[in-house]
């Protein structure tokens, strides 16, 4: 597939990104690569196309210059990416309930940058999709699933204080990968995630990441209260 649109992606690249484009991003062939699945997160619930865009809620110092979708191997590795997932949880708005959805776009090409363009590839794994022909402008995805933050611990340690967070996870598309490694098929899960931060999460299931499997009324309780739902 590359190989078929090589001159318009090395054009685009250039156009955007500089002389130096090509030495800045990696380019990933779907068709030759172990990666298969790359996935979104969105607090809209009713995506089903993806079009070319700049996040308003980037990691500090990232580029503005090339329109794209942002996307990365797994769940956790998107969380990291995600520029607004503390402020989300810390405060509530009116324009968000609690809840976030899973993506998975159509791809066959994607782009992952070097970290003087995205600070933080290193821990998000980053992907772009980018829009270097007219026949992408309108990338169709699928919802794989849904999650929210169910609780935020503060564990004290000596005179110090981790962040412990729990995740309910809802998943409507067997396979989904929660962290690199580990997939899970259609069901809901309690995650908990032990020492967390971003971006710099060291996660290691069994040792900071624990994945549980609950059943449909433990998330659906906790989806009421999170949505603040309970009696309603």
């Amino acid at each position: 597939m590359y190989e078929q649109d090589k001159e318009k992606i090395e054009d685009y690249l250039l156009t955007h990104l500089g002389p130096q484009a090509l030495s800045k991003v990696e380019i990933v062939d779907k068709a030759v690569s172990n990666l298969k699945s790359l996935y979104h997160i969105s607090t809209d619930s009713k995506l089903r196309f993806f079009y070319p865009r700049v996040s308003q809620k980037l990691y500090p110092n990232e580029t503005t210059q090339i329109p794209r979708t942002s996307t990365s191997p797994s769940l956790l590795q998107c969380l990291l990416g995600y520029g607004g997932f503390y402020q989300d949880t810390t405060w509530r708005s009116e324009k968000f309930n609690g809840i976030y959805f899973i993506y998975e776009p159509d791809w066959d090409i994607a782009f992952k940058p070097a970290k003087s363009l995205v600070g933080d590839v290193e821990y998000s794994d980053e992907h772009w999709l980018l829009y270097y022909k007219k026949e992408l402008y309108k990338r169709p995805c699928v919802r794989s699933g849904e999650f929210f933050v169910r609780s935020i611990d503060s564990v004290l340690k000596g005179d110090k204080s981790e962040d412990e967070y729990v995740v309910f996870l809802k998943v409507d598309k067997d396979g989904l990968e929660i962290i690199p490694g580990k997939a899970v098929p259609r069901g809901f899960y309690r995650i908990t995630l032990q020492q967390f931060k971003t971006p710099n999460y060291d996660y290691r299931l069994d040792e900071n990441v624990f994945i549980e499997l609950i059943d449909h009324k433990q998330y659906q309780w906790g989806y009421a209260i999170r949505t603040n739902k309970v009696g309603k």
